[in-house]
């Protein structure tokens, strides 16, 4: 057997072995076994990050193996612990194989596949390489030193001798004379055969034998003259001690080299033993406590395998270089072992600062909002440009409220990888309390909550400056929000368990330099530095501190939307449900009776009151009936610029204790760029060195740190500043422009509309400026702008407070508005009743997928612009049911009659149930009909749908049109049934024999697609059995199935008594001639067929031009 054949033999063994091992163990048992082999140094620190990252459990395995191969002696202590009661694979025993370093090379380069059977290979290409004996200082207890024989050092030049293959029968004789049997074990026989063994010559390279070391260099070391002498272990099964310590290389001890110093009284001994025999003799190793190791000058070590170049020491030519995998720790960084004591202190100080820290303050009112797990809609947002407008799916009130989670479950994920860092995006509107959920989560971890985390590190974007450079200890405990308490063992505990790790990074849109998130370079050295977006980069790459968890807040299609398609889960911040609402106001004021009508006051502003759900809104109202309740006249309308400007003016919007620090001007993350101009850039810079006015005459260098605040503060900039003039290129609605800040927008409306007084604002001309913005207004071809665009433009002119401008714009608008996949929130919802209103025209809305809630639908549909609607069928049957149990059955009527369904496509198992709770309801309303108010025997929408088509595709097309088809003899007006659209549903020959009992209840049915849905002959000749009884069917394809002859002969059979149809589609099917023929035969006896394809590959198509030159009406090319 070749010694290639042996490696491959031996690998597979070690192979198997790792296997059972890996499937048996936990993933800590097997972290610690990984850094077992970085201790002994089988592996470098570098492979050990690598192969934890490792998600496949067999090249794992494989990896592992790999590595072990070259490494035979440290399998034992390795392995031993695991396998008390198992037997230990023979391979470890071979070591006359397994330490040919060139073999393993070859074994690298060669086209051999290490899992598949080995291949012979001649064994001349091989050099038999010396041994390299491992360590076993460890063995040697008083009790096993105490039954060992010594020998003279007059005896220490055979022995050198010997080791080095000059060895004669003398030292043979002393030898088995220092081992009796009954003291010795027996050396393994593949140990006795390595030394009988004849070189193999090799006709490239002839083998040299080691030059005879000349006695005279031992005795001049003896002598003074310190000449190190290596001595090799090569096949010598005894240990050898002297007085000098071991010294440690990287992880790994070795001997020193054997020296002799000049001293008359020292005597030097030699300890000789036999070779523990592998398996339960090294079982000891691993239990015996570690030596402690003297700081010494490494020296050269004599290896029989060369290192891997630039891989830490490591042997194994598989290890990857910290040239290829810069993100891992270093090996100084991985040397030391944490002290527990000092980690769980550093814990325990972390958690009392975020208890004092995040603490919610006592007139702060905490309320839960919605979180909603969501995911990106792939059909919407121009994925490919660089600021891809990715656009999240809107879930109707069922949707929501199954995908609504707890905070407490936030970071459950039961499909996630070991060791694979989770990114999670926590994503609202500006005001939705993404902060402050954020430090809730930092508190309930202080509570000893989010026990799944050890360390929960928080970081406020806004204070993180991307070009400074930092190692990544000090990014972690510096810009944190981190105990004073650190050290090196902290950090290695870090390191050695990332999954304990949560990082919290708040507010990424104001992070600085955010582009270019997938590129970058990063190290977890302690000591090298890299810049602040270059370690971020590492951590969003999942290359950095790989297993922990990211949660990054971001605001809905800002600097964040690009990489979404980066993370892993995308949570959505709803905010507060209208109960929650009301809730939150009556606990504000529940300790002032004179505040008792708060609420009802709050409500009569019901423009701004629409805006409560965002929590800081809701607080802001608060606020504002605070001051105001008793003065203010309710009778003057309240816009969003005359809210703010009066809580600005009263310098009520930023106080610490409320809204975080006070922070200059240039901290504004809303800069003037973002508003189009290059000449805003000067005005940017004035505005840094600005002060904004007080109505106390008092200056205060401030930007809040919430985004509308921060918005109406640029607006009040725009307007105060000479750039008041471009007002109009601010305004711009122009969807070739690329999106402005929306609230800036109409911020600077409302201020420039304003005409109670209110307002101190030192502008030129406010009347010229208010009528070119009327005029522009005017002007705008509503049906070119997007649905987004279109709503933008009815919140300014609402902001207007112009009635002539609202009716002008409601006269412009489209007879078909289709909102479809846009998210209408209540504002939006206010403002478009608000200008429907004002229409004398008839309207029809579409408010599919548009996630508007149960209180706008039923304002929008009471409206008599509106003649028609169509909206989710979940949240339209819960409207209907709400109506029906609150009495209000006149808008329940008129709800029912303007509902439209008209076409209807199955895209999901919800739209199945959905649909069938549509019909089953029916007969719920209809039970009502003795009541005089709501007489209604059916419901239109259902009566009148005349076209169903089928998008489940394979995974769940049989399923759903197995319980579709129990409702389509409920659909009276049903003439198109799609089972195909482009889709491939196989519902297969079963669904077909479904439809098959249903047809003859179909009467008005004239199109039948059941193309690409896997339908053998079986299937052709059960529908072909109930087809006659549709008198009324005018198409039938089949195209793309697997119809047989015996399919085709079925059909040929009733196309006679069809008298309705006209089109039959059998292209791509497997029909060969004898079933054509058949076909044509019955075609003749069809007058009112206008068209039969039956193309296919087992027809010749000479014979299909012969069979239309017979009948024009054979198509012979497919056409699909």
């Amino acid at each position: 057997m070749s010694f290639q054949q042996k490696d491959m033999d031996s690998f597979k063994q070690i192979l198997s072995f790792m296997k059972h091992m890996v499937l048996n163990s936990t993933s800590s048992d097997l972290r610690f076994y990984l850094q077992s082999l970085v201790d002994i140094g089988v592996i470098s620190s570098e492979y050990y990050h690598s192969l934890l990252s490792e998600s496949d459990s067999e090249d794992l395995c494989r990896k592992i193996s790999l590595s072990l191969l070259e490494n035979p002696d440290d399998c034992h202590a390795l392995f031993s612990p695991v396998c008390e009661e198992e037997e230990m694979p023979t391979i470890f025993d071979d070591l006359s194989i397994l330490n040919s370093t060139e073999s393993y090379l070859k074994l690298l380069n060669s086209d051999i596949d290490v899992a598949c059977e080995s291949q012979e290979a001649d064994a001349d290409d091989f050099e038999d390489i010396s041994l390299n004996f491992q360590d076993c200082k460890e063995l040697f207890t008083d009790d096993v030193v105490s039954t060992l024989r010594t020998v003279d050092i007059s005896d220490i030049e055979e022995l050198v001798n010997y080791t080095n293959g000059d060895g004669n029968n003398c030292m043979d004789e002393l030898l088995s004379s220092l081992s009796k049997p009954e003291e010795c074990a027996e050396e393994p026989e593949n140990k006795r055969a390595r030394k009988t063994c004849p070189s193999i010559k090799s006709p490239r390279k002839p083998r040299q034998r080691r030059k005879k070391k000349d006695t005279t260099a031992l005795h001049e070391r003896y002598t003074g003259n310190e000449i190190p002498i290596p001595l090799s272990t090569t096949n010598l099964p005894f240990l050898f001690t002297s007085a000098e310590p071991f010294v440690g290389a990287g992880n790994s001890y070795h001997p020193c080299p054997f020296s002799v110093v000049p001293d008359s009284t020292l005597q030097i001994k030699i300890i000789i033993c036999p070779a523990p025999a592998p398996g339960p003799a090294l079982s000891c190793v691993s239990t015996l406590p570690p030596i402690p190791v003297p700081e010494h000058q490494t020296l050269p070590t004599n290896t029989s395998v060369p290192p891997s170049p630039d891989r830490n020491g490591s042997c194994s030519p598989f290890a990857p270089s910290a040239a290829d995998l810069p993100n891992s720790p270093d090996a100084a960084a991985m040397c030391h072992f944490p002290s527990m004591e000092l980690v769980n202190s550093f814990i325990e100080a972390q958690k009392q600062l975020y208890h004092s820290k995040f603490a919610l303050e006592r007139e702060c009112l905490y309320t839960e909002t919605v979180l909603v797990n969501s995911r990106i809609n792939l059909e919407t947002g121009k994925v490919g440009t660089k600021t891809a407008e990715r656009e999240l799916l809107n879930y109707d009130s069922t949707e929501k409220e199954t995908e609504t989670l707890e905070l407490l479950k936030l970071f459950e994920d039961k499909d996630r990888k070991e060791m694979e860092t989770k990114t999670i995006a926590l994503l609202g509107q500006s005001g939705m309390g993404k902060t402050v959920l954020a430090k809730k989560i930092c508190h309930e971890w202080s509570a000893e909550k989010f026990n799944q985390f050890s360390f929960v590190f928080y970081f406020e974007c806004k204070q993180l400056d991307a070009c400074k450079q930092y190692s990544f200890k000090d990014f972690l405990f510096k810009l944190s929000s981190c105990a004073e308490e650190k050290s090196l063992d902290v950090y290695q505990y870090v390191l050695r368990n990332p999954e304990k790790v949560l990082l919290i990074f708040d507010g990424f849109d104001e992070f600085q330099d955010s582009e270019s998130l997938l590129q970058g370079s990063f190290t977890t050295s302690p000591s090298k530095t890299n810049k602040v977006k270059d370690l971020f980069t590492g951590l969003f790459q999942k290359k950095l501190l790989r297993g922990c968890t990211l949660l990054i807040t971001a605001r809905l299609r800002e600097k964040l939307n690009q990489y979404l398609g980066k993370v892993d889960k995308i949570i959505e911040v709803m905010g507060f449900s209208p109960t929650q609402v009301e809730w939150y106001i009556k606990e504000y004021f529940k300790e002032r009776p004179d505040f008792s009508n708060a609420l009802e006051w709050i409500k009569d502003y019901h423009y701004v009151f629409s805006y409560c759900y965002i929590p800081f809104m809701c607080k802001t109202m608060c606020l504002f009936a605070e001051e105001n309740l008793e003065t203010r006249n309710k009778e003057l309308p309240l816009s969003l610029a005359a809210l703010f400007d009066d809580l600005f003016k009263k310098n009520l919007l930023v106080p610490a204790t409320c809204f975080g620090e006070r922070t200059s001007v240039q901290n504004c993350t809303v800069d003037l760029a973002c508003l189009d101009f290059e000449s805003d850039k000067k005005m940017e810079a004035e505005r840094q060195t600005q002060k904004l006015p007080t109505d106390t005459g008092n200056t205060m260098e401030r930007t809040p740190s919430n985004t509308l605040l921060q918005n109406f503060s640029t607006a009040l900039h725009i307007l105060g500043g000479r750039n008041g003039r471009n007002l109009l290129r601010y305004i711009s609605c122009d969807p070739k422009k690329r999106r402005n800040e929306d609230m800036v927008r109409r911020f600077l409306i409302g201020l420039t509309f304003d005409d109670s007084g209110n307002l101190d604002l030192k502008f030129s001309d406010p009347a010229k400026k208010q009528k070119k913005l009327s005029e522009y207004f005017q002007a705008l071809q509503l049906s070119a702008l997007c649905p987004r665009r279109l709503l933008e433009v009815l919140h300014c002119v609402h902001e207007t407070d112009n009635p002539y401008l609202m009716r002008r714009l409601a006269v412009t608008l489209s007879k078909e508005l289709s909102f479809v996949d846009t998210r209408l929130t209540p504002p939006d919802v206010f403002v478009l009743t608000e200008v429907l209103k004002k229409s004398k025209a008839k309207l029809s809305l579409d408010l599919r997928k548009t996630s508007i809630d149960q209180k706008g639908l039923k304002e929008l549909v009471r409206l008599k612009s509106v003649k028609s609607f169509r909206a989710s069928l979940s949240d339209t049957v819960n409207l209907w049911k709400t109506l029906l149990a609150d009495g209000q059955n006149i808008l329940l009527k008129k709800c029912i009659r303007k509902f439209t369904l008209q076409p209807f496509k199955v895209e999901s198992m919800k739209d199945v149930a959905d649909l069938t709770a549509l019909v089953d309801i029916q007969n719920d309303i209809c039970k009502c009909s003795p009541d005089s108010s709501l007489d209604i025997k059916e419901i239109p929408a259902v009566k009148n749908l005349n076209s169903l088509m089928l998008g489940l595709g394979k995974k769940h097309g049989q399923d759903g049109f197995l319980k579709l088809v129990e409702i389509l003899p409920k659909l009276p007006a049903l003439q198109k049934l799609d089972l195909y659209n482009l889709t491939e549903n196989y519902i297969g020959d079963k669904g077909v024999e479904k439809l098959a009992e249903k047809i003859p209840e179909l009467r008005c049915l004239q199109t039948l697609d059941l193309s690409q849905n896997n339908i053998t002959g079986v299937g052709a000749k059960k529908l072909a059995a109930a087809l006659p009884s549709l008198h009324s069917l005018q198409t039938l394809s089949l195209y793309n199935n697997i119809v047989c002859d015996t399919g085709a002969e079925e059909l040929a059979n009733i196309l006679p008594d069809m008298t309705s149809l006209e089109a039959l589609h059998l292209d791509c099917n497997i029909i060969t001639c004898t079933g054509a023929e058949q076909l044509v035969a019955s075609l003749q006896k069809c007058p009112k067929m206008k068209k039969l394809r039956m193309y296919s590959t087992l027809i010749p198509h000479a014979t299909l031009q012969r069979f239309q030159l017979r009948d024009p009406r054979i198509g012979c090319v497919s056409i699909g």
